[in-house]
């Protein structure tokens, strides 16, 4: 897999903690990194999925008849 480089200003405390964290698994900070922002994505993908099917589900639909026949009474 092709990769690219990119950079990020963090505040100190968390890269401690991913320093921290990364040397306690064993694996390196881009490996966390790759796999948090893909978590990060997945769970915004998720969102936006459920806000969709949310607002499917509250559309109503009306005939055309009925909608001309509202507006026939005012």
């Amino acid at each position: 897999m092709e990769t690219r480089v990119l950079a990020s200003h963090i505040p100190l405390p968390l890269a401690d903690r991913l320093d921290e964290t990364a040397a306690q698994l064993g694996i390196s900070r881009d490996t966390i990194v790759s796999e948090a922002v893909a978590a990060w994505l997945d769970n915004q993908e998720e969102r936006r999925l459920t806000a969709l099917g949310t607002m499917a589900g509250a559309i109503v639909v009306v005939e055309r008849h009925r909608v001309r026949d509202w507006a026939d009474s005012l």
